[in-house]
């Protein structure tokens, strides 16, 4: 084993951090309930080092709780060469563990002049789109990513500054959609590089994550060290600390908007969902608010968001006019008021 001085690590982080990481993952997996003995999971691997220490983690957790795993890669076809390279280390670390692996190629630019968003957004919908096509195919039941407590921070940064609510400032779900689930979101970045040196794993580099014209890089890269430079030293650890002490809140508005969506939901079918106007109305502002987000989530899944702006736009219709009105969702979607009820649905293909 070599020395930590010739790795760059500190003395006291080289040993423990190991089974540091492997025990926050089991902890993040029991406490958010994300998976049951023996389920299926589809692991996304990028091929940097959150992804591949998330990808031996489950490995290991699989010899004690016999999860499937298989192994999803996508070439998004922005990074030439060096997106082939990803593909095929990849590829090759999953063969090394004897994992199957899916290697999925897709152009995000075409895709983005198509659906008219932007390059971000094709990436992330077709990241999902793949995901979950992959995991129903292999009757799966769980996609696995590698988000960490430093993507968490970051997003919780990026919400505030949005102008986020109760939802954005929690950042990014331990589960979602009931099949994205994220073990390592108790794990720090730096812990996920130094279990990949303790245990050998080659991983990728993105260079794009040291462009800090994109702003989650900035945030990372300036924001957060000017921050913990000049203002609070933990600033970091103080927003985990936010986001443990609201995740109670949530909890208990999305107990509530579950009863309120049974009580108001009158029929579901393909491509729309119909509500109760009254029982709509029954709810404080904060529950309708919700309800209109889940009806979205139910409707879209994970592969489109909705601003606040929308949705209070849709709560103004919906208390506004109880005769015939249409109000334009996102990606072609439309809230139909008619008399008693309110309906989202789908564009028809």
């Amino acid at each position: 084993m070599p020395s930590a001085a010739i790795d760059g690590l500190n003395e006291w982080d080289y040993i423990p951090a190991p089974m540091a990481v492997v025990v926050k993952a089991e902890i993040a997996i029991k406490r958010f309930q994300m998976l049951k003995e023996g389920d299926g999971v589809v692991l996304a691997v990028s091929g940097g080092a959150d992804s591949v220490a998330m990808m031996h983690v489950m490995l290991t957790l699989s010899q004690r709780y016999g999860y499937k795993l298989h192994v999803a890669h996508i070439n998004h076809m922005l990074r030439g060469k060096d997106a082939e390279e990803d593909a095929r280390f990849v590829e090759e670390l999953s063969s090394s563990f004897s994992l199957p692996c899916t290697i999925h190629t897709v152009d995000v630019r075409s895709i983005a002049k198509s659906r008219k968003m932007s390059i971000e957004q094709a990436g992330r919908a077709v990241r999902y789109e793949f995901l979950r096509s992959l995991c129903n195919e292999l009757g799966y039941s769980k996609v696995a990513l590698g988000h960490t407590a430093d993507d968490l921070i970051e997003t919780v940064l990026l919400n505030i500054f949005r102008g986020s609510g109760l939802n954005g400032l929690l950042g990014i779900p331990p589960v979602s959609d009931d099949m994205f689930i994220r073990p390592m979101l108790f794990c720090r970045r730096h812990e996920t590089q130094v279990y990949c040196k303790a245990h050998r794993l080659k991983t990728r580099v993105d260079v794009t994550n040291f462009d800090p014209t994109i702003r989650r890089n900035f945030i990372r890269l300036k924001l957060l060290k000017l921050v913990k430079e000049h203002l609070y030293s933990d600033a970091d650890v103080a927003v985990l600390r936010m986001v443990e002490l609201l995740r109670a809140d949530n909890e208990f508005l999305e107990d509530a908007t579950k009863q309120a969506m049974q009580e108001a939901m009158v029929e579901e079918g393909d491509g729309y969902l119909r509500i109760s106007r009254d029982a709509f109305l029954k709810q404080p502002l904060a529950i309708q608010r919700r309800i209109i987000r889940a009806l979205w989530q139910r409707l879209q899944g994970e592969n489109f968001t909705l601003t606040m702006e929308h949705i209070d736009k849709a709560v103004d219709l919906i208390r506004r006019r109880k005769d015939k009105a249409m109000l334009t969702m996102p990606s072609k979607c439309v809230l139909l008021i008619e008399k008693d009820f309110v309906t989202l649905c789908k564009p028809k293909s």
